[in-house]
């Protein structure tokens, strides 16, 4: 009897040790669980925002800035009339076509739009019914990074305000060392030509990348880009 009463105490004294050990364990393991939780939900969301394009909102602010950063155009939304649309991947394959698809690709912006998309945005300014100034902008949907712009004017008050070549060519290293545009440092033209109307046209690279390329539309009237194709668009 006595010795079944000092096997009991001992084996309570062990299940007291054992519960109390696992109470301290237990603590630690749910709180790995909680790291481990948050490491897979923050892994998921950099997922998620890496697949993430701008939304119309966002494109339009983007489209925005560059007017104001690029081309020194300073416009509010609500000053103007905006339209945006999205193309998705396969309709920017249909856009570029299968004749330039395998040369589109060497371009980094053509692999973000065939991946992502892009974004078309038009601006006009509300009080011109008209039509007689507008801006329309092409960014990659992933990055908001200009593919396209034009911009479209009546410049028949500037037609006496011919500038110099040296001027116009001035004005294009300018602006792209200003504005990096294509990625392009060190600036190399591979083709000008000026038509009647005294628009210039450049096609330009980088000295060290042919892949970094735009072609760029001066109006020599007013000093002003009016055209810009970056990367794939080089190509139409």
């Amino acid at each position: 009897m006595k010795c079944k009463r000092i096997f009991l105490i001992t084996s309570a004294i062990l299940l007291s040790f054992i519960l109390c050990s696992c109470s301290k364990l237990n603590p630690i393991k749910k709180n790995q669980v909680m790291i481990d939780t948050i490491y897979i939900n923050k892994l998921a969301e950099e997922a998620e925002n890496s697949n993430r394009i701008l939304n119309e909102e966002e494109a339009k602010l983007k489209a925005l800035e560059i007017l104001e950063n690029y081309f020194d155009i300073k416009l509010y939304l609500t000053e103007v009339n905006c339209h945006i649309s999205y193309s998705e991947p396969n309709r920017v394959e249909q856009y570029i076509g299968e004749a330039f698809m395998q040369k589109a690709t060497t371009f980094e912006n053509a692999k973000s739009v065939l991946e992502y998309g892009k974004y078309e945005i038009y601006f006009s300014l509300l009080d011109d019914y008209k039509e007689t100034e507008y801006y329309i902008l092409e960014l990659e949907a992933k990055t908001g990074n200009l593919i396209l712009y034009y911009h479209y004017f009546n410049d028949s008050n500037y037609q006496n305000n011919v500038s110099d070549e040296a001027s116009v060519i001035k004005l294009l290293y300018e602006f792209v060392e200003k504005t990096n545009i294509a990625n392009i440092e060190n600036i190399k033209v591979t083709s000008h030509e000026v038509n009647k109307n005294n628009i210039h046209f450049f096609e330009i690279e980088d000295e060290d990348n042919a892949n970094s390329k735009g072609r760029l539309a001066v109006n020599g009237n007013t000093e002003k880009i009016i055209r810009v194709l970056i990367g794939y668009e080089t190509l139409r």
